[in-house]
């Protein structure tokens, strides 16, 4: 730690951006390293790797491959406890700082909310004077942040506000593409990508305004969203017989497995869920369960659960929204197969929400 501390000190042309948050961090990290490495090199840029984001990790990722070459250095920092967040902003000493979005996630771990608030805005607090804070305006909990923020501060949403730098209208949301127009108070552009989910619309905001800070143009960012890959970890479409997966099992959080619902219902065909639930949410669980029950009885025709907890919350939620949506407990990956045999034909798609069996995943794609 003290060996990347002083060896950070030494580096005194580096830009470091800072992302933090309860969702989004890997992926508006992924977007940025996009447009940052194609506008500046990829010599010039560097990330954590994939979901590295702990202070030894940033430790390591300093000594072993940050050089007097990079220009920028996106760190991507996550907790468990409070004061993480805050060692990791003084190790890496950002001058950007994009919060994007906070829920319950990890509320086990924190204790209450309010710890995980106050845990993701350390990464605020830790800017420099003349650093800039970039806030998700879609996000309550980051709105009423923002609004508290002192300092140089950036709000981004994509919906109506007079406070937002940057916003997003004409939004068209098709099954594996997203179109938008990106804009302020006296510019705008079209932004086209092929990415999964309207969710991924702020994430783009947020990678795409801290690329303009650091000198992209409208132009630029149009021109390189095009080729955005899918980051590691997002969803992804997979081709299923005649019909489609849409694998989201590196995690998942509430708001996560809503998107993930929402996007379920621009296919026509039958709906199937395979999920084992969320964990670390602590005495919000029951509710949060209770609700995903309810988005799944109103947009699925068939659940399967591959954990017990939490059952009895899901099936209610279920039976509230229509009480037509099939839910079995399962656990074994052939049966889940067998499960799911017809749900293949055009249209038909099978959500994967959350870490299950790889072996499922597996059989799902015929290995």
């Amino acid at each position: 730690m003290t060996k990347a501390f002083d060896y950070r000190n030494r580096l005194k042309e580096l830009t470091v951006i800072g992302i933090t948050g309860s969702f989004g961090k890997t992926s508006v990290k992924e977007f940025l390293y996009h447009f940052l490495s194609l506008k500046y090199g990829t010599d010039q840029v560097l990330k954590t790797d994939q979901n590295i984001n702990t202070q030894l990790g940033i430790a390591e990722t300093i000594l072993n491959k940050l050089t007097n070459q990079h220009r920028f250095f996106i760190c991507e920092m996550g907790a468990y406890r409070m004061g993480e967040i805050s060692k990791s902003a003084q190790l890496a000493q950002p001058q950007l700082g994009i919060l994007t979005g906070i829920n319950d996630q990890h509320l086990s771990l924190f204790g209450s909310l309010e710890n995980i608030i106050k845990a993701k805005y350390e990464l605020v607090k830790a800017l420099p004077p003349e650093g800039t804070a970039v806030f998700n305006g879609d996000n309550q909990l980051c709105l009423n942040l923002y609004h508290q923020t002192t300092g140089r501060k950036m709000l981004i949403s994509t919906q109506k506000s007079d406070l937002a730098k940057w916003r997003a209208e004409s939004i068209e949301v098709e099954k594996d593409r997203l179109r938008f127009k990106m804009f302020d108070q006296s510019q705008q552009i079209l932004i086209e990508a092929r990415l999964i989910g309207r969710s991924n619309i702020i994430n783009l905001l947020l990678s795409g305004s801290v690329a303009l800070e650091l000198g992209l143009s409208l132009k630029d960012l149009a021109q390189f969203a095009k080729t955005l890959p899918t980051p590691a970890g997002g969803a992804r479409i997979i081709p299923y017989h005649q019909g489609s997966i849409i694998n989201a099992s590196y995690s998942s959080n509430p708001d996560g497995a809503r998107a993930h619902l929402e996007h379920l219902q621009l296919w026509s065909g039958r709906r199937a869920i395979i999920t084992p639930g969320f964990i670390e949410l602590g005495k919000v669980s029951a509710e949060a369960h209770y609700q995903l029950g309810k988005q799944i009885g109103r947009t699925c025709d068939r659940a399967i659960l591959t954990h017990k907890r939490y059952h009895d919350e899901i099936k209610q939620g279920i039976k509230e929204a229509n009480g037509q949506t099939e839910l079995f407990l399962i656990s074994q990956p052939e049966e889940i197969i067998n499960q799911l045999q017809g749900y293949n034909q055009s249209e038909d798609v099978i959500l994967i929400e959350g870490r299950i069996d790889d072996k499922i995943i597996g059989l799902l794609q015929g290995r």
